[in-house]
């Protein structure tokens, strides 16, 4: 069964920085898609026949995009021996190292990726990430409307 889908591109402009970068881009991105609202679209043929699709040119006849299962960023920034989210940018130089963490609606984490000069001690990691997973369940179920 053949299947047709829209690609979506964001482009993301930083005008200024004051540190958690990644997670402010991903928030800007899911309030983005979340007020994005995309032409209805009917497809006939098929079965033998050339697969045809009509494209609604009515503005008020869309449907809003589907982000319930998108991913929600989170960062992790290390220092010393512990670990703080929602960081500045004078706290972000004072990390030893960061760990960039994408869980989706149901608490499972999907990506993960450390970055920075310092290291991570497996255990941390995987406690930071536990803790997150957990944590943000609130804010991910109000996010995506789990």
């Amino acid at each position: 069964a053949e299947q047709q889908v829209w690609v979506l591109h964001v482009d993301a402009v930083v005008l200024e920085c004051g540190g958690n970068l990644y997670d402010t881009v991903c928030a800007a991105v899911f309030a983005a898609l979340h007020n994005t609202t995309l032409p209805k679209v009917t497809v006939t043929g098929g079965e033998g026949e050339p697969m045809e699709l009509e494209i609604s040119d009515d503005p008020y006849d869309c449907e809003p995009v589907d982000i319930s299962h998108l991913p929600v960023l989170i960062t992790l920034n290390k220092v010393g021996n512990c670990y703080v989210v929602d960081t500045t940018l004078e706290e972000e130089s004072c990390c030893d190292a960061r760990l960039m963490v994408a869980v989706d609606c149901k608490g499972q984490v999907c990506f993960s990726r450390k970055s920075g000069p310092g290291g991570m001690e497996a255990q941390m990691a995987y406690d930071m990430l536990e803790v997150r997973a957990r944590g943000d369940q609130r804010f991910i179920s109000f996010t995506l409307h789990c």
